[in-house]
């Protein structure tokens, strides 16, 4: 009971997405099914932290990543402070837990090359999925969206003249993306091509072959086909190109602040996340403008 009422609380008042509340239900039914498994059997909510560092040693015998853990603990941290605030227990058991150090990897750009190489006609066919994946593709890269807000994305939420859309980002809020005149042309194009599939009722933008909406595995196999025939890059996915975005677009010229309202972020300090990349360019800068160097 307290399990969907803790749902109920991230959909309703904290306003999450289906998504992460997928990710949520499925950390705190692991730790159940770890819970029901072991010697002794216990309710998740008379837990202690004896067994909370019980089950992270059993998630490192089975290899998962110091991050795939630290987000199944971030799960139950969120679970065990709901359950602290409607007075369901007194003691929180991940109160002396730590969260695991994790290697940090640089996240690094794709190339303007390999995006230009991305864009070739050639790797796409010239039925209605070639038209669809390409503007998959181009969506992501030419506007920074998430793969949820991709998904999400509906024919009512794109202007086309005033080339504008309309984005439902985290927790429900709304942003405009403005969009190139080239890729407003590829969205009208493509419009008609999806009549052809679409199951009637359905006004997602992008679907599958089967006319039904997309969802986030369906978009990331799309997104990794392409990438992995122009880049020898690990990260091939829907994410990397929202960073391109954002790094492509610092490397030009952009402002932080400029970059964080198109990402949707709440604060500066998540955009400089996918900024670093761009240090090298912006110390070259200072170094050509600020009025001590440049006079030397």
């Amino acid at each position: 009971m307290s399990l969907s009422k803790f749902l109920d609380y991230l959909s309703y008042e904290k306003r999450y997405s289906r998504h992460t509340l997928l990710a949520y239900k499925n950390d705190l039914e692991s730790f159940q099914f770890y819970l029901q498994g072991s010697d002794k059997v216990k309710k998740i909510e008379k837990v202690n932290k004896y067994d909370v560092r019980s089950f992270l040693i059993d998630l490192s015998r089975k290899n998962l990543s110091h991050r795939s853990i630290n987000r199944k603990l971030a799960s139950l941290r969120s679970y065990y402070f709901f359950l602290q605030k409607i007075q369901r227990i007194t003691i929180n058991p991940l109160h002396e837990i730590s969260s695991l150090k994790e290697k940090k990897e640089a996240q690094v750009a794709f190339s303007i090359n390999e995006i230009d190489r991305l864009f070739s006609h050639e790797l796409f066919s010239s039925d209605f999925l070639g038209h669809r994946d390409q503007l998959i593709l181009k969506m992501l890269y030419y506007t920074g969206m998430r793969r949820g807000e991709l998904i999400e994305l509906r024919l009512k939420n794109i202007d086309i003249y005033a080339q504008i859309l309309l984005v439902m980002g985290k927790r429900k809020k709304e942003r405009k993306i403005p969009i190139r005149e080239s890729l407003a042309h590829e969205i009208n194009h493509y419009i008609p091509l999806r009549a052809a599939y679409v199951k009637e009722g359905e006004c997602a933008l992008f679907i599958t072959e089967k006319g039904q909406k997309t969802y986030p595995k369906y978009i990331y196999n799309i997104v990794h086909k392409y990438l992995a025939l122009v880049s020898l890059k690990t990260k091939k996915s829907p994410h990397m190109l929202r960073h391109t975005f954002a790094t492509h677009l610092l490397d030009h010229g952009a402002d932080l602040n400029s970059i964080k309202e198109l990402l949707g972020h709440s604060s500066l300090a998540a955009t400089q996340i996918y900024t670093h990349s761009s240090m090298r360019r912006l110390k070259e800068i200072y170094k050509k403008t600020h009025p001590r160097d440049a006079q030397k």
